[in-house]
């Protein structure tokens, strides 16, 4: 049973796309779930290994500039070297093992138009572009896949005249609840942050009240209002981390 579900919106042939993602799996140890790639993540509990999305999507990416300046470090000269790469799949952070992949449509495959005018006939996208699709797509695995290069050979992308499919309200709506849990998995580390510091409070506030006791002094007004609204307070942020873990689980 493949690792992954494919969803295309692009004009390149779903049933190449798709042998990709067997030629890939068919060289894996790892039998699902444990196949997918999964990230750690930090709650209250502790580290929390979180799989990624196993529906994969492909659709149009329409980059301002052809090129990108990428500056890696160069071990034979000892400095950082300039190289301009072409920009045919939308990049991730290096970190990052995103299941949405975005390519350039058909028309903005190729630069220059002797190189457009010569790919015609082939109806293929080109290696470069097969190469950064096949490395992409090999990044969304748990483990390492060898000889990507053979996987390239054996498996070309043709392209369509029509769309595989439209995007449509369906899939729309799942993007954007996607989109919700990333932000609010992203503020529930913020949250937990809130809560080392709500624990340094609590200490202290413990503290003030065990002093205001020993000395025998009766709360004022102003001194039960902060112990009132810091209660309030801890009881709702308990909530809400409780409530965010629950629904920013990726299981749609």
């Amino acid at each position: 049973m493949p690792l992954f579900e494919i969803k295309n919106f692009t004009r390149y042939n779903t049933e190449d796309l798709i042998a990709i993602f067997d030629a890939i799996e068919s060289r894996l140890t790892t039998v699902e779930p444990g196949g997918v790639y999964m990230y750690s993540m930090y709650s209250r509990t502790g580290k929390v290994d979180v799989q990624i999305s196993s529906t994969a999507t492909f659709k149009d990416y329409k980059p301002s500039q052809h090129f990108k300046l990428h500056r890696p470090w160069d071990n034979s000269q000892g400095r950082m070297v300039s190289v301009r790469i072409r920009q045919h799949i939308k990049a991730t952070p290096g970190w990052k093992r995103d299941p949405d992949i975005r390519l350039v449509p058909p028309e903005m495959i190729h630069v220059d138009p002797l190189s457009a005018l010569a790919a015609v006939e082939e109806n293929t996208i080109p290696e470069e572009m097969l190469t950064a699709l096949v490395t992409r797509i090999a990044s969304l695995y748990s483990e390492g896949v060898d000889n990507l290069a053979e996987i390239v050979a054996a498996c070309p992308v043709r392209i369509l005249p029509k769309r595989a499919r439209t995007v449509g309200a369906a899939e729309k709506h799942r993007v954007a609840r996607a989109a919700a849990r990333k932000a609010w998995s992203s503020g529930n580390y913020a949250l937990n942050q809130i809560n080392r510091y709500t624990e340094d409070f609590t200490r202290e506030h413990d503290k003030a009240f065990s002093r205001l006791k020993r000395s025998k002094v009766i709360p004022n007004e102003r001194e039960l209002a902060i112990s009132t609204a810091f209660e309030q307070f801890q009881a709702a942020h308990n909530d809400l981390l409780t409530v965010l873990a629950a629904a920013c689980k990726d299981d749609e």
